[in-house]
């Protein structure tokens, strides 16, 4: 979990954050990326590092891990068969891939149908605009998520799946039960592996920088102003 031991004497935050290690990028196209709109984004993701990263991060997921651990306990607790080990995800020999939380069985709401199980820790703000996707999508699932859910449903031949959100700051819960579309789910598996063959940088969603999907993409300063890193 933790990085090469590194104490500044001076300032006790900073010695923490320091502890975490920064993810790697991984040499595939990682499943969680398939939900993004730009594809030039995706096809950075397995290609090049980000422009920044920041020890903060690295902390803030090891905490949702843990709260994603209580979380799986609390569905076994209530009679859910939660099968946890091993549940890597690899399609196109490997170059598309990433991992599921669990499966499920013996949801209330379908005891006899295995769900691909996908959990989430929000903060507020997130959290409460599940409520809001739902008026407008029909699901309530957070931005890349529905893709992400049809991708991994394809792959593992399971026909739903529960999304099940906390949020950070309150404790309430949000679940989403989500049906497999074949249809839906060969757009996004197509996309992907044209991301995963291609040579030539994908089109990007906007040429403005300031454009919404740009603003805060690591790697915007390679798409937009040629930085190399």
């Amino acid at each position: 979990m933790f990085g090469p031991a590194f104490v500044n004497q001076f300032d006790t935050v900073y010695s923490i954050h320091r502890l975490y290690k920064l993810p790697e990028r991984p040499a595939y196209l990682d499943i969680s990326n398939i939900g993004w709109p730009c594809l030039r984004k995706q096809w950075y993701s397995m290609r090049f590092d980000p422009d920044y990263a920041l020890p903060i991060s690295a902390r803030q997921e090891q905490i949702k891990q843990q709260h994603k651990l209580t979380m799986l306990e609390e569905l076994s607790f209530i009679g859910v068969n939660v099968q946890t080990p091993n549940f890597q995800i690899n399609h196109f020999n490997g170059q598309l891939s990433g991992s599921m939380d669990a499966s499920g069985l013996n949801f209330a709401e379908a005891p006899k149908t295995w769900h691909v199980v996908q959990l989430d820790c929000l903060n507020d703000a997130s959290f409460r605009q599940l409520s809001i996707n739902k008026e407008i999508h029909g699901h309530g699932l957070p931005d890349g998520m529905f893709q992400k859910l049809q991708s991994i449903m394809a792959i593992t031949g399971m026909t739903r799946a529960f999304y099940l959100a906390e949020n950070m700051n309150t404790g309430q819960l949000f679940k989403e039960r989500v049906r497999y579309s074949a249809k839906v789910a060969k757009k996004y598996i197509n996309d992907a592996h044209e991301v995963i063959i291609s040579e030539k940088e994908m089109d990007r969603i906007s040429d403005n920088p300031e454009h919404k999907e740009c603003l805060q993409c690591p790697w915007k300063n390679r798409c937009h102003f040629g930085y190399k890193k």
